[in-house]
């Protein structure tokens, strides 16, 4: 073929593919995917629960609730019942020495006299009278925590049970949580007490660290009391919470 031929049939291809790619509809890129982020995780603990029946007004805030049930008290087996049968979950509050106590001051107080047998013996105990209890946090324990040797007994009683551990932290020498690692226990301390004191400003300024707290670290967990002012204090701050922002979880979802 002449070159001249050869040149306009090349140029004819080249017109015919350019005709073709410009009636083709514009791609619209894509642009990327953005996930958007995870609400913060809160627990709520209920602890010293037990004396009253009126503490299973808690159950009705509308959200996980986790009750700390003392064992010993009048009410806590009826507790532990009603608590589970309402899908929410339950823990032992086991009742620890606390420092400047020698002795037990209460029946199954665990101490740091115990032997390794006594100290499953009050377990199992305390177990009988909560039932449903799926972990264990101290109750006082200022003293008893700091002891190795019988956070080292109690958490290879613990992992034997498959039970968690939750650290209330009332020591801040606590060796609990490190112990409850060391025997493979999972395990969590707590974060805020959220009613150590009951005046509203006191309340509203533990409310807004442990907001700001899980949203800083993603999770939280927060220990209140079945006071009357704690109970309508909840009622009115936890629906004004943003679901997007905080999501309301049982202790068991975020242990190590």
């Amino acid at each position: 073929m002449p070159r001249q031929l050869l040149g306009g049939a090349c140029l004819l291809i080249l017109s015919l593919i350019a005709s073709i790619a410009l009636a083709q509809p514009p791609q619209l890129l894509t642009p990327p995917f953005s996930e958007a982020p995870k609400p913060a995780k809160i627990a709520l603990v209920i602890d010293d629960v037990g004396h009253h029946l009126r503490h299973q007004e808690f159950l009705d805030l509308a959200i996980p609730i986790t009750l700390a049930i003392l064992p010993g008290s009048p009410h806590a087996t009826k507790l532990a019942t009603t608590a589970h049968q309402a899908g929410h979950q339950v823990m032992l509050h086991l009742p620890m020495q606390a420092q400047g106590q020698q002795t037990a001051t209460e029946a199954g107080m665990l101490s740091a006299s115990d032997s390794f047998a006594h100290i499953e013996l009050l377990l199992d105990y305390a177990l009988q009278q909560v039932p449903h209890a799926r972990g264990v946090n101290n109750h006082q324990g200022s003293y008893l925590t700091e002891q190795k040797q019988s956070m080292a007994w109690l958490m290879q009683a613990l992992k034997q049970r498959q039970l968690y551990f939750l650290d209330s932290r009332t020591s801040a020498a606590t060796v609990a949580e490190q112990q409850a690692l060391a025997h493979g226990v999972p395990t969590i301390r707590r974060h805020v007490f959220l009613d150590n004191q009951l005046q509203q400003v006191a309340l509203e300024q533990a409310w807004q660290g442990l907001l700001e707290l899980a949203q800083k670290h993603s999770q939280a967990v927060v220990i209140a009391h079945p006071h009357p002012e704690t109970l309508a204090f909840l009622k009115e701050k936890i629906p004004l919470l943003p679901t997007e922002s905080f999501q309301f979880v049982y202790v068991s979802e975020l242990l190590n």
